[in-house]
């Protein structure tokens, strides 16, 4: 038996504290991915309305949004045409997107922070993997891409070790 467990009342209550940690550990994984996609839309966003957009990608997104076959190349060549800082807040918003979803899912999770890095960490690849598939991106973009963001969500989760309350088991 568990230590600390004293007879069948205890039994019960250790039984429902476990039940309930498979509950939090479910819902963490969704919970982070949804911080990460949701901070990492806004900070892009806010990004993008901070900085003067270069007329090229504005006709770029025009194209885009009409659905013309020639958007691709028309945003590569933007792509040039953008400000450096532009271009470092986007991957710094895929950082720390990454960050904060693994922060959100120790904290919903309670315990289990080092899967729960590895799955956001692997899953902050994936989606900055479509974003550059998708839209072309400079090449040190799609380095750092698959660099920064894993390793902000590592770095998190091995932080969440020495600093956030564990739940009872």
């Amino acid at each position: 038996a568990p230590s600390g467990v004293d007879g069948a009342y205890g039994l019960l209550r250790y039984a429902a504290r476990m039940k309930l940690q498979k509950i939090r550990f479910a819902l963490a994984l969704p919970a982070g991915i949804l911080v990460m996609a949701a901070f990492t839309s806004l900070l892009e966003n806010l990004a993008m309305r901070l900085v003067e957009l270069p007329q090229s990608m504005l006709d770029a997104q025009a194209l885009m949004q009409k659905g013309d076959a020639s958007w691709r190349d028309a945003m590569a060549a933007a792509m040039h045409d953008m400000p450096l800082g532009a271009l470092v807040s986007i991957v710094a918003a895929w950082t720390v997107g990454a960050a904060l979803g693994v922060f959100a899912a120790c904290r919903v999770a309670g315990a289990n922070f080092v899967p729960l890095s590895i799955a956001v960490a692997i899953l902050s690849v994936a989606f900055v993997s479509i974003n550059l598939v998708a839209i072309p991106h400079p090449m040190w973009m799609n380095i750092a891409g698959a660099v920064l963001p894993p390793l902000a969500a590592l770095a998190v989760g091995g932080l969440a070790l020495t600093w956030m309350p564990r739940a009872k088991a």
